[in-house]
């Protein structure tokens, strides 16, 4: 079902209720309504972040037009908001309401404030395609990874409607009789065999009552007993009480199938025409995994089983290049095999964009413009469909801002690099790649050229490498189950075992002894089978062969290849007297065993050299590969990274490229705050949600302090003194010793508190009035002036070295009031554009030029010429590879610096674009925000600070672009990051290495502000 979101002015809440009681009536369950008890806004929370959110989230707008809502600033902004989205919207206009600007290119369906017509509201929705659909959950990830998509994923499974449609014709003929009861879905290995079954042919069958489906299983040590369990547990859902006993009891009997029908029905499930379909995934392993005898039990009892007229119906997927194997041991009985086999075929690029976007759209997933063409033309053929599911599932886990990026995908190395970099991470965490690749090694199978899944016992894994196998688990790159009560590893695919180069290298190097395990496997398992007797233990060349094996690979072995090499070295212990003969060929092969030794030591030295510079090569690759993934998630942990890997290589092209791109970068420093705002000034930032003000030292990235929660934050330029709006009135503290220490209360509570410029005069917006206070000495501030009738509605509100207050209001886009100086009103320029919502003032130091900021559809930030009220430029956030692709994109909101001379405007997507302020030239582009930035501001440090939606702040260096990267990097990496290294980013660049800045400690912390300032205005007013 599709989720919407109603807008409306709060004006029109009664209409607004009607129109959700609507839309619950056509089915619509998921509907956001902002003063919903239930689903709308939650108290305490900050509501803008929670409209965006859910407005980020929904399907669709239903946009409530009147003359109060096309008024409305917020309403413009979530229909900005919602085009720039591409989201659809349903625009009802209200008593023949002229449309707004942004829904003017739509058809609107016309209602009355009295009347809904609720079939018409459905068609314009159906229209709009959001009419019932496969239910979803959007907040879940819609791509499983390497694992097969199963029946809960059916509603993402796309790509596939043509192999679903033939597939059921033949499991399900409606017009002919059944060619056969076993059905094989054959393809290469990654081609999407299981999740057709699982995710595609098992839901369309659900959709009928005839059918009785059992859970896909995979065949391992014991089918006929994993067949009987599944068609027990389908039993037992049906109501009928039948046992694993029972159903093999049945599987091995004449006509036993219809006796199971039979049971349903007397159970009050199914009919005469009730079909039985079990699914056996990966049938190969029935020759790769099980032994011999099982394996022949299972064969014979599915051929009595499907013995026509049985209504069992066996659908087996398998790889192509191991289907002759299976069909080999399928021809050993009389088995009722379809002749037409159904091969999955690639998916084509059509049907690759669709796997890749529509799975998106359900879980209101965005990807960047190209993304889609981009994952299309690496994936290429669908031998590397596993690859892209896995690179999708990790960009998905990735995207907490509902948003997938070029630089998420570049950073985790694209299609081909998901999986080896996934894996690399988990290298990286105190371990070698070699460690690693070494557990991996209990999960392949070696029986031809080609690696296959093996399943490893956890009980026959040493706890070091069971360890690993246990992150690799929370990678996604291992999957764990339960068989026959006992855990289990597994490959979540095989593809992991070409992906990594290490794992290949590794698989390659110690192919020998795979092959040698897998074959002392099978000869164990038949030896138990056979009831542990003398005959088939090894001896001689075997035997000599199997205890050299288990001496470099203890840690490969099972405990019945353990049992049976004993037993066959227990029976040549017996034998000893007997080949006292043979004792002088022995000698001749001690000798050559010592000869042997003696070259593999040389050997080995050379290996060990080898094995050392590789080693290095690795750690540097992996550092490389960290800096690339945090460059623009945590550019400090890039700089660890970076640090780290050229004090290994100093000469490595890699890692230099890496950090004169990170040097040269804007960003900076990311920290983690739940408020959407931030107040900038010095050294200090302060960050404010729906709870307490945070104080951030912007130089160590650290926060050093906390304050009340307050309804407006003023700091003063220099970072010493910060004044909050509480309750009761304004508090001043002093921020330059440590702790905030409270200064002195005055004033009454405020929507807006500023600082001058020079720090000195202290601006304060009420309900009713605007008040300049003296704050030369802020533990005594004095009352200045006055605004008694400033213009309503006051939008946005400045202060300048003189006193003069520059506003932006309903009446101008910017006045000024001498409040000072005479109390004069001036309207400095009086042009509205309808197109910007101002929300913030930003003058330069000198007082001549200012910035008016907010939202803007298709229009810039105009910055004005104070003298003249000329507007001498206008910024818009676009440049660079970010050019604005429609009119309707938006900025939402911009800043200049205290020197006129860099301005930098953010679009609805949190990504920054950084301008000449004097000739309006673009400069830059920061890319690093996941969501919408809320407040950005240039400190006189020279530091940019912005907060965004996204729960971070984040500062950058306007003039990274001008860093000398000739000279050493590691100095110019420590100068520009070292002091901001800290634990967190430590851990993200190292893993779980104890903290250990690889930079010189920081320099130490500079003598605070001066409490008291001067204003040479004020001053000179004084002496007048």
């Amino acid at each position: 079902m599709a989720q919407l979101f109603v807008s409306h002015s709060s004006a029109d809440n009664a209409l607004a209720a009607s129109v959700k009681d609507c839309l619950a009536e056509l089915g619509y369950e998921s509907v956001f309504l902002d003063f919903d008890p239930t689903g709308g806004l939650i108290p305490g929370q900050a509501w803008r972040d929670q409209l965006f959110t859910n407005l980020d989230a929904c399907d669709a707008v239903v946009f409530i037009t009147t003359p109060k809502s096309n008024a409305s600033q917020w309403c413009h902004s979530e229909l900005a908001l919602t085009r720039w989205l591409r989201k659809p919207i349903l625009a009802l206009l209200v008593d023949h309401c002229d449309p707004h600007p942004l829904t003017a290119d739509l058809q609107g369906l016309h209602i009355t404030s009295e009347t809904i017509d609720r079939e018409r509201v459905r068609a314009a929705l159906t229209a709009l395609g959001l009419d019932q659909e496969a239910r979803w959950d959007a907040s879940r990830s819609p791509y499983p990874g390497l694992r097969a998509f199963d029946e809960s994923y059916a509603a993402v499974f796309f790509g596939r409607d043509r192999q679903i449609d033939q597939l059921r014709q033949l499991v399900d003929p409606p017009s002919r009789s059944r060619e056969g009861a076993i059905i094989p879905v054959l393809g290469p290995s990654g081609s999407g065999k299981s999740s057709l079954v699982r995710a595609g042919l098992v839901p369309a069958l659900r959709t009928t009552p005839d059918w009785v489906i059992t859970e896909p299983w995979t065949p391992s040590d014991v089918p006929l007993a994993e067949m009987s369990l599944a068609l027990a547990h389908a039993a037992k859902l049906h109501g009928a009480d039948l046992d694993a006993d029972r159903c093999q009891q049945l599987l091995t009997s004449s006509g036993g199938m219809a006796d199971y029908v039979r049971e349903l029905r007397e159970a009050g499930k199914g009919s005469a025409d009730t079909k039985i379909l079990v699914v056996v995934d990966q049938a190969e392993e029935l020759v790769t995994m099980t032994p011999a005898a099982e394996r022949q039990a299972f064969l014979e009892a599915l051929t009595t089983s499907c013995t026509a007229p049985s209504p069992l119906r066996v659908v087996m997927t398998a790889r192509t290049d191991m289907w002759d194997k299976v069909a080999a041991e399928t021809g050993k009985f009389a088995m009722s095999v379809a002749p037409t086999v159904l091969h999955v075929p690639p998916l084509t690029r059509a049907d690759l964009a669709e796997v890749v976007s529509e799975p998106a759209r359900r879980s209101h997933l965005t990807l960047e413009d190209g993304l889609v063409q981009r994952l299309v033309d690496d994936t290429g053929s669908g031998d590397a469909l596993p690859l892209l599911a896995f690179t999708l599932a990790r960009l998905a886990a990735d995207a907490e801002d509902g948003r997938i990026t070029h630089a998420e995908y570049d950073a985790i190395g694209g299609v081909k690099g998901a999986i080896a970099s996934r894996a690399s991470e988990v290298a990286t965490v105190g371990r070698t790649e070699e460690q690693v690749a070494e557990a991996i090694l209990h999960l392949v199978s070696l029986t031809d050229e080609t690696p296959h899944k093996r399943l490893a016992h956890a009980a026959d894994v040493s706890p070091e490498h069971r360890e690993i196998l246990d992150d690799l688990v929370d990678a996604r790159l291992v999957v764990i189950n339960e068989v026959n009560d006992q855990q289990v590893y597994a490959p979540a695919h095989e593809s992991l075992f070409s992906a990594w180069p290490p794992l290949v290298a590794m698989i390659e190097h110690r192919r020998d002894d795979l092959v040698l395990r897998a074959r002392l496997e099978r000869r164990a398992a038949d030896w138990k089978d056979a009831g542990a007797t003398a005959s088939g233990l090894l001896s001689g060349l075997e035997l000599e062969q199997a205890r050299d094996w288990q001496g470099r690979s203890a840690g490969m072995s099972t405990p019945d290849v353990a049992a049976y090499v004993a037993a066959s070295g227990e029976r040549q212990r017996r034998a000893r007297i007997m080949r006292a003969a043979a004792g002088a060929v022995a000698a001749v092969l001690v000798t050559a065993l010592v000869i042997t030794l003696l070259v593999n030591s040389r050997t080995n030295h050379r290996l060990a050299e080898t094995s050392k510079r590789q080693a290095t090569d690795s750690r540097v690759a992996e550092l490389a590969a960290v800096a690339l993934g945090q460059q623009t998630k945590d550019p400090v942990a890039a700089a660890i990274a970076l640090v780290e890997g050229l004090e290994l290589d100093p000469d490595s092209k890699r890692l230099r490229d890496q950090a004169k791109a990170l040097l040269t970068a804007p960003g900076r420093d990311v920290l983690q705050s739940d408020g959407a705002t931030v107040v900038a000034a010095g050294p200090i930032a302060l960050t404010a949600g729906s709870g307490e003000v945070k104080v951030w030292d912007l130089a160590s990235g650290s926060s050093v302090g906390t304050l009340p929660s307050a309804a407006a934050t003023g700091l003063r330029p220099d970072g010493r003194i910060v004044v909050l709006s509480l309750a009761d009135g304004l508090q001043s503290y002093d921020l330059g010793n440590g702790a905030p220490e409270e200064l002195s209360a005055f004033g009454s509570p405020a929507s807006t508190v500023v600082f001058s410029p020079d720090g000195a005069i202290l601006l304060e917006v009420t309900r009713t009035q605007v008040l300049l206070w003296d704050m030369r000495d802020p533990t005594a501030p004095q009352l200045a002036g006055t605004w008694l009738a400033p213009p309503r509605p006051l939008n946005a509100v400045a202060l300048l070295d003189d006193g003069t207050v520059l506003a932006s209001s309903g009446q101008a886009l910017l006045s000024s009031w001498a409040g000072l100086d005479g109390g004069q009103t001036t309207t400095i320029q009086q042009r509205l554009d309808p197109q910007l919502n101002p929300s913030v003032i930003v003058p330069d130091r000198a007082g001549s030029r200012a910035l008016i900021s907010g939202p803007a559809v298709s229009t810039g930030q105009p910055l004005i010429d104070l003298r003249t009220g000329r507007i001498v430029q206008s910024f818009r956030a676009s440049g660079g590879d970010y050019e604005f692709s429609n009119v309707l994109a938006t900025t939402w909101t911009s800043s200049m610096d205290a020197a006129g001379e860099r301005v930098v405007a953010f679009d609805l997507a949190g990504r920054g674009f950084l301008f000449d302020a004097q000739d309006g030239s673009y400069l830059n582009t920061l890319i690093g925000h996941g969501d919408l930035v809320q407040r950005a501001q240039f400190t006189s440090d020279g530091l940019l600070v912005s907060a965004g939606l996204d729960g971070t702040v984040r500062t950058w260096d306007p003039d990274a672009a001008d860093i000398d990267t000739s000279g050493s990097l590691v100095e110019a990496l420590c100068s520009a990051f070292g002091p901001r290294m800290d634990a967190g980013s430590w851990t993200l660049a190292m893993g779980k290495a104890s903290f250990d800045s690889p930079c010189p400690a920081p320099a130490a912390v500079p003598e605070p502000a001066p409490l008291e300032v001067r204003s040479d205005f004020l001053e000179a007013v004084s002496r007048g």
